[in-house]
């Protein structure tokens, strides 16, 4: 059994507590943004409350850290788990830019370290068997993707939340939240790799209003489109909004075409793979859905330990995989900016 140390709690949070408890591991102790968030939780989970992530990091009864703080912390916390030694789990984005996740990159370079970035959606069963279907080549070359994450808590004006607050820096904000899962779970289960990326992006709501009564003007974007082409030759388009009314929580759903057959994948019907065949009907595929509804975190985690215990990170998306995604973001926003196609041209 690890003793597991979660910093940041929120609405993830408790997903976290409630995985780790599942899993049968012990919840060791939580950091929350405050001394008194710290104390209220500890007390309702029967664990201990640390003053700070730096004193639970540190702490010798933590052996594995989750790090669910706000993303301007996820650099420092992660880079102490790495100098420390001490796996960690940590929400995405891995860094708020290249330089903080290339250090992350390099520092496991020199000391291995069992390391996860929350791509949850790897972990759905279906998107597991979407995988080896493309992998054993049922659907033929892979010619085209669409997909769409769309959402609508950020609909109205009056809605404030330190995502769209200018004075956390966040530069992107509909890719980087929502449509970073679409695009890696994309490139997980097609393993294609990207050429180039073609950005369109635009702020919807331009002015919100602070629970102070202030009226700020908003820098990241609401809605965004982006077009990739790939090695292979295939297409993509993406769409991710927040403001798109109706389409509460998560709504993500992508369609993937070869030469042979086709499908279709919703999150909100996680079980069902649609599979799409040339002039015949459409054949639905049933499959188990994520446990304990955790949208297919609950099987990350697992993949997570199962590396910690000596195997690999199986369907686990590691710190280079996040660093890819922050990487893929910042060249989306130099297209947006330019208005051009940006070629790929990562180094790893």
């Amino acid at each position: 059994m690890y003793r597991i140390g979660l910093i940041g709690m929120g609405i993830i949070g408790q997903r976290y507590i409630d995985i780790v408890l599942k899993s049968g591991h012990q919840l060791a102790g939580v950091a929350g943004s405050s001394a008194h968030s710290s104390t209220v939780y500890a007390d309702l989970y029967d664990t201990k409350p640390f003053q700070s992530w730096n004193e639970l990091v540190n702490s010798p009864a933590i052996d594995i850290v989750i790090n669910n703080t706000p993303n301007h912390l996820h650099f420092d916390v992660n880079m102490e788990c790495l100098k420390l030694g001490k796996p960690i789990y940590a929400e995405k984005p891995l860094g708020r830019s290249t330089q903080e996740t290339r250090a992350m990159v390099d520092s496991l370079k020199k000391k291995h370290v069992p390391n996860v970035v929350n791509y949850n959606r790897r972990g759905f069963p279906a998107v597991q068997q979407i995988k080896s279907m493309i992998e054993s080549g049922e659907l033929g070359d892979i010619l085209l993707i669409r997909g769409n994450y769309l959402q609508d808590w950020l609909l109205f004006p009056q809605t404030w939340n330190w995502r769209v607050d200018p004075a956390n820096g966040e530069v992107s904000r509909a890719l980087a939240d929502i449509g970073s899962h679409l695009i890696d779970m994309s490139l997980f289960v097609t393993g294609l790799t990207p050429r180039s990326v073609f950005y369109e992006k635009q702020t919807l709501i331009p002015m919100r209003k602070k629970p102070s009564g202030e009226w700020i003007k908003i820098e990241n974007e609401d809605y965004g489109t982006l077009m990739m082409r790939f090695t292979n030759g295939a297409q993509g388009v993406f769409t991710f909004c927040q403001t798109s009314a109706g389409h509460i929580g998560s709504d993500m759903w992508v369609e993937i075409s070869g030469t042979r057959k086709g499908l279709l994948w919703r999150e909100r019907e996680e079980d069902k793979i649609i599979l799409k065949k040339y002039n015949d009907e459409d054949e639905v595929i049933l499959v188990d859905p994520s446990l304990y509804n955790t949208h297919g975190q609950f099987e990350v985690f697992k993949s997570f330990i199962d590396w910690i215990d000596g195997g690999t990170s199986g369907a686990a998306a590691t710190f280079t995989d996040g660093h890819f995604q922050v990487y893929l973001m910042e060249l989306a926003m130099q297209s947006a900016e330019t208005g051009t196609w940006q070629d790929v041209k990562f180094k790893g």
